[in-house]
């Protein structure tokens, strides 16, 4: 059944797919430029996927402690960077695969989060 399911995956109507590639490019504007206007944080555009990466030592914080913070103070989940790799201990990772509206709440509370660790 499972290749019958394929099948008629690749064999059917592709709109759904055009559409569903086409919002999460909209998605992914959206987070990594919002990301970007946020002061101390830097968001590379992946190629894929449906996440971002974003640098946060812009902050003075470090991956970890940004991620525990932010969902404490902010209501706002993030894995740290370490999560994949050392190397990534200044980085958050954040899921685009979430309504536009809900991404523009989250972030508002990033920005709003970033603004409060400036004037503390």
């Amino acid at each position: 059944f499972i290749q019958w399911a394929a099948t008629a995956a690749l064999r059917g109507p592709q709109e759904p797919v055009t559409a569903m590639v086409a919002e999460f490019a909209a998605r992914r504007e959206l987070v990594v430029e919002g990301l970007t206007r946020i002061p101390g944080l830097r968001c590379p555009r992946p190629a894929g996927a449906f996440y971002v990466f974003p640098d946060v030592s812009g902050t003075g914080l470090d991956g970890a402690s940004f991620a525990e913070r932010l969902l404490d103070e902010a209501g706002v989940c993030v894995l740290p960077g370490t999560a994949f790799g050392e190397r990534a201990r200044t980085h958050v990772r954040l899921s685009y695969a979430a309504s536009q509206s809900d991404l523009e709440e989250a972030l508002r509370r990033i920005a709003r989060f970033v603004d409060r660790l400036g004037a503390a």
